[in-house]
């Protein structure tokens, strides 16, 4: 059990590490890259802890409340930092939106419309995916399930096609299901039958997975699951089963012959508070930088932009640290997760 909770966290932790980058001003070439390979280990990690045989008001505490809370509380805090200070300086100088717009975008759960915070469109996400599944799977036998499921992924994908983004990102949730749907019921049984390959097995897939993606990034160009846009959906689909494999195989690696990776286990633990809170951590950098007298054009080159990122978790992981130990609710938790954790 211990093995399997580093490995999730480490998996988690590589994403919301592309999260981040993914956010900077790189490149439009990494940044196809990077898109592509931050949001699928989420989805198959989640998938692993669906717990579907909980009663439905039971699954709206335990689950459903666990993304509202946080969702609405970083949803408010970034609407009043884009309010008074956002939109007056950076790039929001020139924002036309009224005062209400993002409120109504935190209603709606629309991507676009979330303009103080659009990395929140991953919990409307998340929250429709997870009832999607959690209603599909009442249906006890398995093929009937498994029909719906493939129906509505490729509803999903038409969707896609006619370029639909729906409210609280319903449309997104139907693309992913069948890759949440299978971690939900195969997702332990495939990590256990891939560690029982050994190193040079994990090396065989990590290069199969490699040149999966490389697929995805060459025929599939920029794709957009925020927006509902996955380009063809056989190479997509491709790509996030080797995006999965790829960090699931360097996971696998890393438990078993690196040490002290507690550090990485712990970003992997907080992943939720690292994709609420980045972006406000990205315009203190910048403020800071003004206030060193460092131009902003700074951030538009490769050095800027890492630097950006490593900047942000250089504050967002003490800041996690704190409010673990005294407001832990506000991300969802009942507890916090200590340092040490394995």
């Amino acid at each position: 059990m211990t093995g399997r909770i580093k490995i999730v966290d480490y998996m988690k932790a590589f994403s919301i590490l592309a999260v981040v980058l993914n956010h900077t001003p790189v490149s439009p070439q990494v940044h196809t890259i990077v898109y592509l390979v931050c949001l699928p280990a989420f989805f198959f990690t989640a998938g692993l802890f669906a717990h579907t045989q909980l009663s439905p008001k039971d699954f709206f505490l335990r689950k459903t409340t666990r993304l509202l809370i946080p969702f609405f509380f970083w949803g408010i805090v970034s609407w009043l930092f884009w309010l008074f200070i956002g939109r007056k300086y950076g790039s929001y100088v020139n924002e036309t939106a009224s005062w209400w717009y993002p409120l109504l975008g935190l209603i709606s759960g629309k991507t676009e419309m979330l303009i103080q915070n659009r990395p929140l469109w991953f919990l409307c996400c998340l929250v429709s995916l997870e009832w999607i599944y959690y209603l599909i799977v009442r249906l006890r036998r398995t093929w009937v399930r498994w029909l719906i499921i493939l129906c509505v992924g490729a509803f999903g994908c038409a969707l896609s096609y006619w370029r639909q983004n729906w409210i609280w990102e319903i449309s997104a949730a139907c693309i992913i299901l069948p890759l949440y749907a299978f971690s939900a019921e195969y997702g332990l049984w495939i990590k256990d039958k891939v560690q029982s390959y050994g190193p040079w097995g994990w090396l065989v897939g990590i290069l199969l997975s490699v040149i999966g993606i490389a697929v995805g990034v060459i025929y599939n160009g920029g794709i957009g699951l925020h927006d509902s846009y996955i380009g063809n959906p056989l190479i997509y689909y491709l790509s996030c089963v080797s995006v999965v494999g790829l960090w699931l195989f360097v996971s696998l690696y890393i438990d078993r012959f690196i040490s002290h990776t507690q550090w990485l286990q712990y970003i992997g633990q907080n992943t939720l508070f690292i994709l609420c809170a980045h972006m406000m951590s990205f315009s203190a950098i910048k403020g800071i930088a003004l206030l060193c007298h460092i131009s902003l054009d700074f951030f538009e080159t490769g050095l800027g932009c890492v630097c950006l990122w490593a900047g942000s978790l250089a504050l967002l992981l003490p800041a996690v640290y704190v409010i673990n130990r005294y407001c832990p609710w506000i991300l969802g938790k009942r507890k916090s997760t200590p340092l040490s954790a394995s």
